[in-house]
């Protein structure tokens, strides 16, 4: 399953607890929620948004897409 979960709405969620929660075959994305953020009024602080990232670094997964062959 992939699933994404974002910063400005996830930042007190055990991110773990909700991977184990969902069978633990999880491919987990990040995101700011900058725009959630914004439309709400609500501010992001850069270095608690890196700090989450940095503490749930063990659970994310990037995906690379391939380039197209030429």
């Amino acid at each position: 399953m992939r699933l994404l979960v974002s910063y400005h709405y996830h930042r007190n969620t055990d991110l773990a607890g909700l991977v184990a929660e969902l069978g633990g075959d999880v491919d987990l994305f990040a995101d700011s929620g900058a725009y959630s953020a914004a439309t709400t009024s609500a501010t992001i602080n850069l270095a608690d948004y890196a700090a989450w990232l940095r503490d749930w670094e063990p659970l994310r997964r990037l995906l690379r897409q391939t380039p197209p062959p030429r």
